[in-house]
């Protein structure tokens, strides 16, 4: 599902603006607005991730586990490799 860019920050001539205290407040209203579009929006994808995780669970797959692949896809393969050369040292090292 494709979501609507949030528009973006028109830049306001200091002629064309109501500045008070040095804050061109059209301005700062624009910046405003477009934090809390993306705000909604990054709410609205955290909610449909979550649905795909129960639609998975519900098949029988563990969101834990996807979480932590999707994790490790976002490494290169030197990345995960050092990664876990150090935790076999650290589980080595505690007896696990």
């Amino acid at each position: 599902m494709t979501k609507p860019k949030p528009p973006k920050i028109e830049e306001v001539s200091p002629a064309g603006s109501n500045i008070k205290g040095g804050v061109a407040g059209d301005l700062l209203k624009q910046y405003i607005e477009q934090i809390e579009g993306l705000e909604a929006q990054r709410k609205e994808l955290g909610d449909d991730i979550k649905e795909v995780l129960i639609t998975a669970k519900g098949r029988g797959l563990e969101p834990k586990m996807i979480r932590k692949l999707i994790s490790l896809r976002k490494k290169s393969k030197d990345e995960r490799e050092e990664e876990e050369a150090l935790l076999a040292i650290y589980r080595n090292a505690i007896g696990l």
